[in-house]
């Protein structure tokens, strides 16, 4: 009986690192799930039909057969072992390995059009239009509160936002307390050289109910419109938009498989039937052998993301000026274009904002030089002209991820395929060398500009042209927030 036990507890060790190699090698879990399957559905007709067999009589009474069955089965479970390694290291690994020191020089990563950021930003302000049109199509009642929002471009979560509020009773003592209210939150994610390189997940919240549906490829502008108007009339919604496969049952949904590349996933059907540690070093030689390796990126924006750090700052409010807002903001722009040209960038940025009563939208001017930023605010407020600046040295850049191995169509050549992620990059002096000679020409400018505007109108005000300094040394130590530690929700109904 205590044969009958190690030999049990030997075979789930090895089905152990069945599972284990498919966890690693096989997607979605669906697939996991149905290759563990038929693996213990084999190996129960393998004992079955060794049970049966004359050979089996008295085989547990024999020491030297129990002594085999343990080697035996230690042998493969070792074999799996070194075989998942060698498989992760020499199939599927991308060659990379942590640089220490040298990581900003071999961070090289080209500026293209079509990189997965700026794939995001068109896809997300064509479904911002798309929805902004459905909503001027559609006959809105007076009392609707309707709130249309996007992301800002390069931010970490790419998003497009609808929330309505539709009053129950838009006269008398309820008016505009007694209402539905819902949701639809649309957030996209970007698949670099798949055939769908940009999927959605639609959020839809309702008074009837809550659901989720990822990996949507298409969103149709027949079903989003009548998902929007139900929802304003209060109606139980309907909506069924294009989704990928997410099992492999799930044939009747189209796979989004990579399009500029093929990959191999057949090695671990391969590992199952022949011993692993022949078959790896003879494969590799047959397809890969001391080929070149080539790498498949998807380049990077000519803009870095964000994650600013302040530095100095500087405003003033000036009395009965609030005419003159667009005449100084003019000349500002003309002065700093033709001075600053050569060394610097000065562009127009519309950016919102969550106000007292919803989404603010304005429009300021931002001036870089290297990972310096300067933000100039010229505003009217009620009669009197506001100025100012606030500079930030931003620690956001772009840094490549390894997204999946393969070869090309054309020749077979081996690639790594890389995309970009946002991460952070500790500032240094020369940073901070720019931001210093950013914010004080802008604050040159900006005086000189100033002084004339209260000359011309005779204004009679005070007025400090003072910087407020911040340290230096805060932005040279600062450091990455956290992650947030908020837990997930577990049970979450999905479509």
């Amino acid at each position: 009986m205590l044969y009958e036990w190690v030999d049990f507890f030997l075979k789930i060790s090895w089905l152990s690192v069945f599972a284990a190699v498919l966890t690693l090698l096989t997607k979605p879990k669906g697939a996991r799930f149905f290759l563990l399957v038929v693996g213990l559905i084999c190996m129960a007709m393998l004992e079955l039909n060794y049970a049966n067999s004359d050979f089996d009589s008295g085989y547990y009474d024999n020491p030297v057969w129990i002594f085999s069955l343990i080697i035996g089965n230690s042998t493969w479970l070792l074999a799996g072992l070194l075989s998942l390694f060698y498989l992760k290291s020499h199939f599927f690994g991308t060659g990379s390995k942590d640089t220490g020191s040298i990581k900003d020089a071999l961070s090289v990563i080209p500026v293209t059009a079509d990189n997965p950021a700026e794939a995001l930003n068109s896809a997300r302000q064509a479904l911002y239009l798309e929805v902004e049109t459905i909503l001027a199509q559609l006959k809105l009642p007076d009392s609707a509160n309707i709130q249309l929002l996007q992301s800002q471009n390069y931010s970490a979560v790419t998003f497009v936002s609808l929330s309505m509020f539709q009053p129950a009773f838009p006269d008398g003592a309820l008016a505009n307390k007694l209402g539905t209210q819902s949701l639809v939150l649309i957030r996209l994610d970007a698949h670099p050289f798949m055939r769908f390189p940009i999927t959605y997940s639609i959020r839809v919240e309702s008074s009837y109910k809550l659901q989720e549906f990822s990996d949507v490829y298409q969103i149709s502008l027949e079903q989003l419109s009548g998902l929007i108007t139900q929802l304003l009339q209060g109606e139980r919604w309907h909506f069924k938009p294009k989704r990928l496969k997410q099992a492999p049952i799930q044939v009747w949904r189209p796979a989004n498989k990579p399009r500029d590349y093929k990959q191999w996933r057949g090695v671990d059907i391969v590992m199952m039937v022949i011993p692993p540690l022949l078959i790896f070093p003879l494969l590799r030689r047959i397809f890969f052998g001391k080929a070149k390796r080539l790498k498949l990126t998807t380049g990077k924006p000519s803009i870095e993301p964000r994650q600013l750090l302040q530095l100095d700052s500087w405003q003033v409010a000036i009395k009965g000026l609030q005419a003159y807002a667009e005449q100084l903001e003019t000349e500002f722009v003309n002065a700093m274009q033709a001075n600053t040209s050569q060394f610097g960038k000065l562009n127009e940025e519309l950016i919102w904002y969550w106000g007292v009563d919803g989404k603010v939208e304005r429009k300021q001017y931002v001036f870089s030089i290297g990972r310096a930023l300067v933000f100039i605010k010229i505003y009217a407020y009620g009669d009197d002209l506001y100025i100012g600046w606030d500079a930030h040295v931003n620690a956001g850049s772009w840094a490549e991820k390894n997204i999946g191995a393969g070869y090309a169509h054309h020749d077979g050549t081996r690639l790594d395929v890389y995309s970009i992620e946002s991460e952070w990059h500790q500032p240094n002096e020369f940073d901070i060398s720019d931001a210093n000679f950013a914010l004080e020409t802008v604050h040159a400018t900006l005086v000189k500009l100033t002084k004339r505007l209260i000359k011309e109108r005779d204004v009679d005000q005070d007025i400090d042209f003072t910087i407020v300094r911040e340290s230096r040394s805060g932005v040279l130590n600062s450091q990455q927030k956290p992650a947030s530690n908020e837990k997930k929700k577990r049970f979450m109904r999905t479509g």
